[in-house]
């Protein structure tokens, strides 16, 4: 690694002691590529004239699995020789908007060029592609949102608003089918109560006119005792039939009791089961809003092996 830093490192050179420019080509390998780069609008008036870059392009993947983006991009870089660096800077270097077109096979006539940095060669051109690899490994990825309660992921590129739309859709969803579940259970359970509270009902009202029958038979048999004992006719089981009709209405009105606090009882159960419907439905509802906002960045990153080189050259640009 030392040897190819060095190498690399003897390959960079600043503009401090630079060579005044001459108007030809300077000699590199035969198996060093050369391309020719207009530069940026010139604002000075001193003549233009070519300086060495290096430029590596690269066509990258990213694929993952999990949340089904896969997208090619491309990566291309301008780095101006510097030998202050033990390799191209990659972070410092221009991203370049890259165009075939653009490139040019031969130098613009009677133009000057700087000097290149010595050790240009293959060998460095080889460790520099391997240098932008790495970089494009480790700075090159993209991000995306995903929710992972919804299982939802976003697309390159996509906004966080546009995304947090799509996980309120979703999650809408969700909380109305779970809301639809919640429903059926607690009519399942009132209807149970309401089919009970109305058997009450029909049992309260027969209890009330059996208990007003004991009460119109107890009054008849009380009247006709003080008509015998007026007209001095005694029966010897009086005493027995008063005691055995008041049984009957003491019975009949704890049976309209019974009946009245049954029909309470169950009133306040609907009443609660209402109470827990209404605080179940509160909980769904909060949960799937905590939900719709548990938005979170997922860092995806190329493969090396998904990172193909095809372009690694020293570039002429015009400035």
């Amino acid at each position: 690694a030392d040897d190819e830093r060095t190498a690399l490192n003897r390959g960079l050179n600043s503009d401090a002691g630079r060579p005044a420019p001459a108007l030809f080509r300077p000699s590199l390998p035969p198996d060093v590529r050369q391309v020719f780069l207009d530069g940026a609008e010139r604002t000075s008036a001193a003549a233009p004239r070519y300086r060495a870059h290096l430029l590596v392009s690269a066509a990258v993947r990213i694929t993952d699995r999990s949340s089904g983006v896969m997208q090619d991009d491309r990566h291309t870089f301008l780095a101006r020789l510097n030998a202050h660096a033990m390799a191209p800077d990659f972070t410092q270097a221009r991203l370049h908007e890259f165009d075939a077109a653009e490139l040019r096979s031969e130098a613009r006539p009677e133009t000057a060029f700087d000097a290149p940095p010595p050790g240009i060669d293959a060998r460095w051109l080889k460790q520099a592609e391997r240098a932008a690899v790495e970089h494009i490994y480790r700075h090159g990825g993209k991000t995306v949102f995903c929710n992972r309660t919804l299982k939802l992921y976003g697309q390159i590129g996509e906004s966080m608003l546009a995304f947090r739309q799509r996980c309120e859709a979703a999650a809408r969803e969700r909380r109305d089918a779970e809301a639809i579940k919640l429903r059926g259970q607690y009519e399942r359970r009132m209807k149970a109560l309401q089919d009970r509270l109305a058997r009450e009902h029909r049992e309260l009202s027969q209890d009330r006119t059996e208990l007003g029958a004991r009460k119109r038979e107890e009054l008849l048999a009380g009247v006709e005792s003080v008509f015998n004992f007026v007209i001095g006719k005694r029966s010897p089981y009086a005493v027995a039939f008063g005691a055995q009709r008041r049984r009957q209405v003491k019975v009949a009105q704890q049976d309209v009791r019974e009946s009245e606090r049954a029909i309470a009882q169950l009133n306040t159960d609907l009443d609660d089961i209402a109470a827990q419907y209404r605080a179940a439905l509160s909980d769904i509802s909060d949960k799937w809003m905590r939900v719709m906002s548990d938005a979170q960045e997922l860092s995806l990153a190329p493969k090396k092996s998904d990172i193909f080189v095809d372009l690694v050259a020293v570039a002429w640009v015009l400035e």
